[in-house]
């Protein structure tokens, strides 16, 4: 009986160890995983901000470059940058690049507005 006992508990033994080992593959497997969702939505969490902040660029460009915009497109740039905004903030972030585009979009807006441009 003292045989039988000893080899139940070294297969027992052995059967956890084995468990052990798969529970610390699948916890390194689901670690590796885990960070390459993180590097997914960062790296798309960029390219929606670099997205948006081209075009806000671009279309601050146009303006100064004289092209004509329709009030649907000045109200699309300040949807635009309004989400752009939330973005930053939603993820702690600065934004250091829109900022002077945007007045300039404004006070381009008020000037349409004031001489009836649209």
């Amino acid at each position: 009986i003292t045989l039988f006992r000893k080899k139940v508990e070294d297969a027992i033994e052995d059967r956890i160890t084995t468990l052990e080992k798969h529970d610390n593959w699948q916890y390194k497997e689901i670690t590796k995983m885990s960070k390459g969702i993180e590097n997914i939505e960062s790296e798309l969490l960029d390219n929606n901000l670099e997205r948006k902040r081209k075009y806000i660029l671009d279309f601050c460009s146009s303006l100064s470059n004289g092209q004509k915009q329709n009030k649907e497109a000045f109200n699309n740039v300040f949807k635009t940058y309004k989400n752009y905004e939330k973005l930053l903030s939603d993820h702690n972030m600065e934004n250091c690049q829109a900022e002077e585009s945007m007045k300039f979009i404004s006070e381009k807006y008020q000037e349409y507005l004031r001489n009836d441009n649209f």
